[in-house]
């Protein structure tokens, strides 16, 4: 088995007004080590606005190993969808189907 990204949790941070930043969790299921690359996701925001973000990890993950995202989204973002991720030489793509939505007490992963 080849590796495998998977997103397992977020958390967040209000950075100031307007702004935050979200900290998806990214870990490698697979038994090879994930190479470098970016998350492809959308940001959509209470008024319907999308966004796209390019949220790079800037480490390769062995098997089991486990990192943190950090992107900055606009403070009207309702929820955030993880698409894909693509390592920097662009030739593996891996689909992560990851959504993280705004709740009550922060943001959790749905």
């Amino acid at each position: 088995m080849a590796a495998l990204p998977k997103i397992i949790k977020a958390t967040h941070l209000f950075i100031s007004k307007g702004h935050e930043s979200l900290h998806p969790f990214l870990r490698n299921d697979g038994t090879e080590i994930l190479p470098k690359g970016l998350a492809i996701a959308t940001q959509t925001t209470s008024d319907g606005t999308v966004k796209r973000l390019e949220i790079y990890n800037p480490t390769p993950l062995r098997p089991n190993e486990t990192t943190k995202f950090i992107a900055t989204i606009c403070d009207g973002a309702k929820f955030v969808q993880l698409d894909e991720y693509i390592t920097n030489d662009g030739l593996m793509q891996f689909p992560l189907n990851a959504k993280i939505k705004r709740g009550f007490f922060g943001w959790k992963l749905v």
